[in-house]
């Protein structure tokens, strides 16, 4: 409700203002939290830096607002425009899959989720891991057609 509300809403100067502060007061918070919490017991303390709370809510309405209001002009070249549609054409078979990648990297090279890598590398390549299978399973046209 709140990313239709978003979309068809056009948001004053001071509102979207207010929600770059908070997006990016929740980060922090996200951040201090987290780094407070795990030293506090520790070990490391994942609840606090998550997207599905109010903290990563927040700064996922900020994110889309600032895309929107800064992208809305954006033409991209035909090329540039071919890339994203393809892209975009995978979003939920990423979101699919993803996990399988995740747990694999977790379990199979025993990457914690505590880490570093965890928490800034292996989105990435999760996302490129994830994107690049199911370009893979679009080529495919019986898989394609299931998927």
């Amino acid at each position: 409700m709140v990313g239709w509300y978003l979309k068809n809403t056009v948001l004053h100067k001071w509102q979207k203002n207010m929600l770059y502060v908070a997006a990016l007061a929740s980060v922090a918070i996200m951040i201090a939290l987290t780094i407070y919490l795990s030293i506090k017991r520790g070990k490391f303390a994942r609840e606090v830096y998550d997207i599905w709370g109010l903290f990563g809510f927040i700064l996922s309405i900020g994110v889309f607002e600032f895309v929107k209001s800064h992208l809305a002009t954006y033409q991209p070249s035909p090329k540039v425009q071919l890339a994203l549609q393809k892209v975009a054409s995978t979003s939920l078979g990423v979101y699919v899959i993803h996990e399988f990648f995740i747990y694999f990297a977790e379990r199979k090279l025993h990457i914690a989720d505590s880490s570093l890598k965890h928490m800034f590398i292996l989105p990435i390549i999760v996302w490129l891991a994830s994107t690049a299978l199911v370009l893979i399973i679009h080529k495919i046209p019986l898989l394609n057609k299931i998927v």
